[in-house]
């Protein structure tokens, strides 16, 4: 078992260059979201509420096109959950990853999924509330497969919807500060193994396609021309 813990100030020269940025916009092209965008009015219904402490105001929802169990309102992964929920879904704790039929009824999605290079895990669509709608800040620290080892999970945002007034913020491990105003159809990774939040006091919804995807080098390569990493840094 390998375990990974950041400490504030943890020297440069001990961190692999994919581990030094809190969010990185990787190197594609920029990606057509609009047939996504313009697909998204018919979920407006199904959109599942994120449960999570960091949720403010109940702001931050999503839908699932892969995930445990194969269903759209089932967002969560089993493993991370705390011992409360586990023990209240023991049932759930065997869901296994599979598509849900919403992947198939939003094949608007596939070019976006596909661009990304890797195997995917969960794939998600979420929302966050105009006016104020807030993820306070927090960092996953409950999932033991995040990490930007071979075979470990990176997170990766697709703004579909997004407006100027939609902040994000992550902290590197020497407490730096980064703010990312995503575009649509840009691709970021965020480690969310780190302290972040995102804010939406814009008129309208946040709304992304996000994927776990297995770290391979094809993937982290994709991250340096953007976030290059401190001088000594490992790679």
């Amino acid at each position: 078992m390998c375990l990974g813990i950041w400490a504030l100030g943890l020297p440069a020269a001990r961190l692999a260059a994919a581990d030094w940025p809190a969010l990185a916009r990787l190197d594609l092209p920029r990606l057509i979201v609009g047939p996504l965008a313009r697909a998204l009015p018919r979920l407006d219904a199904m959109w599942a509420d994120h449960y999570s402490s960091y949720n403010a105001r109940h702001s931050w929802s999503a839908l699932a096109l892969r995930g445990y169990g194969g269903r759209p309102e089932f967002i969560e992964k089993p493993a991370e959950m705390s011992k409360r929920w586990k023990a209240e879904n023991a049932d759930k704790l065997a869901w296994k990853l599979a598509n849900t039929p919403l992947r198939w009824d939003l094949p608007e999605a596939e070019a976006l999924i596909g661009a990304v290079p890797g195997h995917k895990h969960r794939v998600r669509l979420m929302r966050l509330a105009p006016g104020g709608g807030e993820l306070l800040r927090h960092a996953d620290i409950t999932d033991p497969d995040a990490g930007t080892r071979d075979g470990q999970l990176m997170r990766i945002h697709i703004p579909v919807v997004t407006n100027d007034a939609v902040r994000f913020e992550g902290w590197r491990p020497d407490g730096s500060r980064q703010e990312a105003r995503m575009e649509t159809g840009s691709v970021w990774f965020l480690d969310t193994r780190k302290p972040h939040t995102a804010r939406n006091d814009g008129p309208s919804p946040r709304v992304h396609l996000v994927m776990d995807v297995e770290s391979s080098a094809a993937l982290r390569g994709l991250i340096g021309v953007a976030e290059p990493a401190p001088a000594g840094a490992l790679f």
